[in-house]
């Protein structure tokens, strides 16, 4: 079967703000992202009086309107687009920060939140995490199970601090870095006929129903191109 790479997934670099600004930046991103006030709400835990007057101070402080209501929508604006492509650069930098000043302590302390799928759960993490974990006593983690399609927003949206993910995994505000290589493998009864086998080809697998995982993971489309149309797959 064919292998797949693992890669780590973190934010690039750039400035420096005041809590303040910052405040009001991250309220501008969420709000860009969800096209909605209401639901920028429920992700920030603000009332929407709190994220009006945080959109307001930026609009004054940049002279321009960053937003315009459409069709119950909150659509950007040019100089809302301008903006939200800084303001991403600017959160992730400050991520970047506080992990080059958390390094410079002997002893790590705080909180790590990180995203993957429940493969990379269940087959990569623990034995990592049981080594970080006794020499980093001090460090609470929280894992958030997701596909590997939606690990990287959640890096992008600073809900998590970096993600573990299937490739292929791109974004010009993103970098990745390659941990290992994953082979997949076939799992059936002793008694199937392909358990004699010491390898398989796709070939030999694609008479059997195969149950896999979900066309929304990333695993499932690099499986439905290997595939050939002359030897198709029976999913479950």
């Amino acid at each position: 079967m064919e292998s797949q790479c693992i890669v780590f997934i973190s934010s690039i670099n750039t400035a420096n703000l005041t809590r303040m600004e910052l405040t009001h930046l991250r309220s501008f991103a969420v709000i860009a992202r969800e096209r909605s006030v209401t639901r920028a709400t429920l992700h920030l835990g603000l009332t929407q009086p709190a994220l009006s007057i945080h959109i307001k101070a930026l609009e004054a402080a940049l002279g321009e309107a960053l937003f315009t209501r459409h069709r119950k929508q909150m659509q950007l604006t040019q100089a809302g687009e301008i903006s939200s492509r800084h303001v991403q650069t600017v959160l992730t930098t400050l991520e970047d920060a506080k992990t080059e000043v958390a390094e410079l302590h002997q002893f790590l302390r705080g909180h790590l939140a990180m995203a993957t799928s429940d493969t990379n759960s269940a087959c990569v993490l623990p034995e990592v995490l049981r080594q970080f974990c006794a020499h980093n006593p001090h460090v609470w983690i929280d894992i958030r199970n997701r596909m590997s399609s939606q690990v990287l927003q959640l890096v992008l949206d600073h809900e998590v601090d970096f993600g573990i993910a299937t490739l292929p995994m791109a974004h010009r505000q993103g970098r990745t870095e390659t941990l290992l290589h994953r082979e997949d493998v076939v799992i059936c009864p002793a008694a199937h006929p392909l358990s004699k086998t010491a390898a398989v080809s796709l070939a030999q697998v694609s008479p059997y129903s195969l149950l896999a995982l979900s066309p929304g993971s990333k695993s499932r489309p690099l499986l439905d191109l290997a595939f050939t149309p002359g030897s198709p797959c029976r999913w479950l």
